[in-house]
């Protein structure tokens, strides 16, 4: 459960050993989802409430704070770095914070709706590329 401490450590000590240090990622990709519901409205807000969590953990939690700098960010993304989140739509309104959030932390961001996903779906991807940490 992404949404324990304890877990989001477990991720970074496993990354820690297999890089051989203590080197920041260079790619946050999440592709979560909560226990669905069957109510779309609540289903797709879960989805952006953990891309708001997988955020705060590649950038720092202060991303959601409009005086956020990434020079001081306290995430685990390094510099230049990337992230990469599944979410379905549920309205600009419900997703401004996440979007705001993003577009402080990174250079460039897309929404991507992938041909590959059904018309129908409301399945979207939020990606922001060159992490401005320095």
């Amino acid at each position: 459960d992404f949404t324990e401490k304890h877990v989001r450590d477990d991720i970074m000590d496993s990354f820690a050993q297999l890089s051989g240090n203590q080197t920041l990622p260079g790619l946050v990709v999440s592709d979560m989802a909560p226990h669905f519901t069957g109510d779309s409205k609540t289903d797709a807000l879960q989805t952006i409430n953990l891309c708001e969590q997988a955020l705060t953990f590649a950038v720092g939690d202060d991303c959601f704070d409009n005086s956020y700098s990434p020079r001081d960010a306290k995430g685990t993304l390094a510099s230049g770095g990337s992230f990469l989140c599944k979410y379905f739509s549920c309205g600009k309104e419900n997703e401004l914070d996440l979007m705001e959030a993003i577009k402080r932390a990174f250079r460039c961001v897309h929404v991507i709706k992938p041909k590959a996903s059904r018309k129908e779906s409301s399945e979207m991807y939020l990606l922001g590329l060159d992490f401005k940490s320095s």
